[in-house]
């Protein structure tokens, strides 16, 4: 019976043995990014200016060594580096050019079993690296509003107006906290 229980005691010490110098060489900051599912930030916009060529920075953030590349929609848009692995600045150079101009850089990671995440960057470039904003007709269209001198709750609206308009938009009736005086409703 001794017999028996002086090769359990060997066999339970050597699997205790093995367990602890299994576990004991694990440590806190190894990543498993072999099964991460990859999650990217990428800077959202550069404004270059048409006059020069310049270089600017894009951040990519992700969260393990993840995989990444870079595309763009605009064969004057250069990147350095196209790939790489992890978190990284990239080079950013836009040549200069007579005209504005707007491409979009994206960056594609690749983790776990293929699984994707984009980040997109809009690049423009304009005369002195001044951003244009977008292009609306809200302006032209408030001003021939105040051209009918709209009176009252309701007013007619002029075709032309009619035209420039956007049909289907919902204006809440509650005033999102606006005065009632800008709450008009206006019927064709």
């Amino acid at each position: 019976m001794q017999k028996f229980c002086f090769w359990k005691r060997t066999l339970l010490a050597a699997v205790m043995l093995t367990l602890g110098a299994g576990l004991g060489s694990c440590s806190d900051d190894d990543t498993n990014d072999d099964t991460t599912i990859p999650e990217i930030e990428v800077t959202q916009s550069l404004l270059f200016d048409c006059a020069e060529t310049q270089t600017k920075e894009l951040e990519i953030k992700l969260n393990g060594k993840i995989d990444w590349k870079i595309e763009t929609n605009a064969d004057w848009i250069e990147t350095a580096p196209a790939s790489g692995k992890g978190s990284a600045t990239v080079k950013v150079t836009v040549p200069a050019n007579e005209t504005s101009r707007t491409g979009v850089i994206t960056v594609t990671a690749t983790g776990y079993m293929g699984i994707t995440d984009e980040g997109k960057c809009t690049v423009k470039q304009t005369p002195g690296g001044v951003d244009e904003g977008p292009e609306t007709n809200v302006a032209e269209i408030r001003s021939l509003v105040l051209e009918n001198e709209p009176g009252g709750d309701e007013t007619d609206l002029s075709d032309e107006i009619r035209a420039k308009s956007l049909q289907g938009i919902v204006v809440s009736d509650k005033g999102g906290g606006k005065p009632a005086a800008l709450h008009r409703q206006y019927r064709r």
